[in-house]
């Protein structure tokens, strides 16, 4: 634990199934008459913007939504819609921003508040601390239970010009709200459950791992690898039973893990699976979560002699551990827990598998150690041990 911690939540929560029912009230006081949703059409398709969007109306005009964020979070994107949202508020009416998605719908909604309240490119404001004052009237709610977008002071956004994903860092890019409703994640199809729950899951592994880990954050990992440890599974073994309205509590428990293992790396922050997570999907456009799967247990294993005791009682909270082993035991028991259950849930196993290139290998260990999340990752290596690390799960 490092001799300095600091633990800021700015973003108020709250859970249920009916909280969308507050957000007129929220944003009203807030001063908002004209509401922005942004979000993609997988989510208005599954028909939630109509349930998030019933009881609004009354005070609050609802602008034509924007539908069109892709996979993953744009630059370019960013500042057009910021453009636009600057330029309607030029007569000093203050538009509230609705995200209702997944993480790049969040991330995309936390650039475009952060450009249209201090203008510029979001390109500008690299860097912490560069963001120096509250930003406009912003609530999100997820529909995935992975990234925890919702309450992290982090943006991830691509560059597709460099083929790079930049991390935009200030407590003030977190949403003032965020509303977890549980029955929004019902739907969500057998495989973006399994990868935004493996984002999680790697979220509370590394923040527990990581060199500025404390005790709060320490609370909140552990808390939300419990959860997903015991949930996951059962949720799986339902959704392919195809028992629906045994979901429920699992989706709940997931929905508010997610959100716990946010809390914790926004304060510990996370390591070299993010790292190279960050530098597949801006390469070769993997899919966060799958990425964070298939390279979680590489990465433990990469760490293992540095986080030996920290691991140890990973695996303590992963239900992984037995009596009477040893510490090297009980590390090796969390990594092939986490082996075990990326077997079960049928992640793939090899880099090969997510059509990347062997030549690539080098390029992407060079972006991973130039990622700002390799600086908390409790070994640090050179890009030549990475590259050795991905050679042999190519």
């Amino acid at each position: 634990m490092t001799d300095f911690a600091e633990f800021f939540l700015p973003t108020r929560i709250r859970v249920g199934a009916d909280v969308a029912k507050d957000l007129e009230g929220l944003f009203a006081e807030r001063g908002v008459r004209q509401l922005l949703v942004i979000s993609d059409r997988g989510v208005e398709k599954a028909g939630i913007l109509r349930i998030v969007l019933a009881d609004l109306g009354g005070q609050i005009e609802i602008l034509a939504p924007f539908l069109d964020v892709p996979a993953d979070s744009d630059i370019d994107l960013i500042d057009r819609l910021a453009a636009d949202l600057r330029a309607r508020e030029a007569g000093g009416q203050s538009i509230g921003l609705l995200a209702v998605g997944g993480g790049s719908v969040i991330d995309t909604a936390k650039g475009v508040n952060l450009v249209r309240t201090l203008g510029g490119s979001i390109r500008d404001y690299q860097g912490y601390g560069v963001i120096d004052r509250p930003l406009g009237p912003f609530i999100a709610i997820p529909t995935t239970a992975g990234t925890g977008s919702e309450v992290t002071p982090f943006a991830v956004v691509k560059d597709g010009r460099e083929k790079t994903k930049i991390t935009f860092v200030s407590p003030y890019l977190a949403p003032q709200v965020a509303l977890l409703i549980p029955p929004l994640t019902y739907s969500l199809p057998l495989s973006l459950t399994v990868e935004t729950a493996m984002d999680a899951l790697t979220h509370a592994i590394e923040a527990y791992l990581s060199n500025d880990h404390n005790a709060f954050a320490d609370a909140l990992a552990v808390g939300a690898m419990k959860m997903i440890a015991s949930e996951l599974p059962v949720l799986v073994g339902l959704l392919k039973a195809g028992n629906e309205e045994g979901v429920k509590s699992a989706r709940t428990k997931l929905l508010v893990a997610s959100t716990m293992a946010g809390m914790a790396f926004s304060s510990a922050l996370v390591g070299c699976v993010h790292a190279l997570a960050h530098a597949l999907g801006g390469l070769y456009g993997v899919p966060h979560g799958l990425a964070n799967g298939v390279l979680l247990a590489p990465g433990l294993r990469f760490n293992l002699r540095a986080a030996t005791q920290r691991l140890a009682e990973v695996g303590e909270a992963l239900g992984a551990d037995r009596a009477g082993d040893s510490i090297d035991s009980k590390a090796l028991a969390a990594i092939e827990f986490i082996e075990d259950l990326s077997g079960r849930l049928g992640l793939p196993r090899r880099l090969r598998d997510l059509g990347i290139p062997r030549e690539s290998l080098g390029e992407i260990a060079q972006a991973a150690v130039q990622d700002g999340a390799m600086f908390t990752n409790p070994r640090q290596a050179e890009a030549e041990e990475i590259q050795a690390m991905l050679e042999e799960i190519y």
